[in-house]
């Protein structure tokens, strides 16, 4: 694993209440009324659309008031706080860290699952300035559309665990493309300090591709079209179209091989047909 360089990603931050170095991102004053205040980085399109991993440190040294929470790891479709992931319906999967308004610090895991839409997990109480060690992955065969799952340790070892929580994702996978080392949840009254630091990014994004319409159809040809939006990791080496006529077709089918991809988009001469017969298409990338 490799801990992410933090100077590289985009920090978005009018009022300066971050300091980024290149392992470790502080956070000083932060408060619900700085809006516009997060620290990520583009990773590509959908580029966490498979099984991923992190694992990152935290600290946080004061919370002056409760019913606080800001975002403290998180991955998204799209650019912004997280009232612009709600309002906007961007799917998103943050880890937060509150007040719970009688006096207890908490983390818990959050996911926004449409326009003003969110779940959560059960919470593990913290202690302030306390150095944690999280490890937070997503499990894609547990359940329906898969499991996030958030492991709290008090070594760096990760050998002594302080607390554990899941949560059962609702909806079919989100095109993740922004990891969020930082991010303002611009809700209650809070002022916190505190830190990121060593945050390693151990996804294998699967290969990505779209279908869109079969064009140029003719009695016996047609032309397939798709686009990549993900190489995977491992990076592909096969792509094209499949067909059949019995539905869901598989590169078991009938299919062309187009050789190596590259993102964007591409097309497929489909030929061989019958006249008057109902074909099923399907892009695909291996």
């Amino acid at each position: 694993m490799t801990v992410e360089n933090l100077t590289t990603y985009t920090e978005t931050d009018p009022s300066n209440r971050f300091s980024v170095f290149s392992t470790r991102a502080t956070f000083t004053n932060w408060m619900a009324d700085d809006g516009a205040t997060y620290l990520y980085l583009d990773k590509g399109l959908a580029y966490y659309n498979g099984n991923f991993s992190f694992d990152f440190t935290f600290t946080l040294t004061t919370s002056t008031v409760d019913l606080h929470q800001c975002i403290i790891w998180g991955v998204s479709e799209g650019i912004g706080n997280r009232a612009t992931w709600y309002s906007t319906g961007y799917k998103s999967l943050c880890m937060r860290a509150y007040g719970d308004g009688v006096g207890n610090e908490k983390v818990q895991l959050v996911q926004n699952i449409g326009v003003g839409s969110d779940t959560y997990s059960a919470a593990i109480t913290i202690a302030l300035n306390t150095i944690y060690y999280v490890t937070v992955f997503k499990d894609e065969s547990v359940g329906t559309y898969g499991t996030l799952y958030l492991y709290l340790y008090s070594d760096s070892a990760r050998t002594v665990l302080v607390g554990n929580v899941s949560l059962t994702l609702l909806t079919s996978l989100g095109d993740y493309q922004y990891l969020y080392a930082l991010n303002t949840w611009p809700q209650g009254n809070y002022i916190q300090n505190g830190y990121i630091e060593n945050l390693e990014d151990t996804a294998t994004p699967s290969p990505a591709v779209t279908q869109t319409a079969v064009t140029a159809i003719s009695g016996t040809t047609a032309t397939g079209n798709g686009s990549i939006t993900n190489l995977g990791v491992p990076f592909s080496t096969q792509h094209g179209h499949c067909w059949n006529t019995a539905g869901t077709p598989t590169t078991a089918d009938s299919k062309t091989t187009n050789g190596t991809p590259s993102t964007g988009g591409f097309t497929s001469a489909i030929t061989g047909l019958s006249a008057g017969t109902k074909y099923y298409v399907r892009a695909y990338i291996t």
